[in-house]
């Protein structure tokens, strides 16, 4: 299981609903913890499609972890997105 393998990164995932962990991560560190690409988390900050925050003048992002969890499972959910197809 996915979940089980994020655990060995050094931050406790039991479950994609409970994450205990730092609230902020760069992408990297997202990465690791998420399991999503640099790239997609990357290109997301720039868009605007991933809570971020954005520290210094060099650009660093900061991934907003919980809410992106809390995004993702909206959108699997039904929040967000999944129209119908006719």
């Amino acid at each position: 299981m996915i979940w089980r393998e994020r655990r060995r990164s050094g931050v406790k995932i039991d479950s994609p609903l409970h994450y205990q962990g730092p609230p902020f991560a760069t992408i990297k560190d997202a990465c690791k913890i998420t399991g999503f690409s640099q790239c997609f988390l990357r290109t997301g900050c720039k868009n605007g499609t991933v809570p971020h925050v954005k520290i210094g003048t060099g650009g660093k992002y900061l991934v907003d972890i919980p809410a992106f969890l809390a995004s993702i499972r909206a959108g699997y959910s039904g929040g967000q997105g999944g129209g119908s197809v006719d």
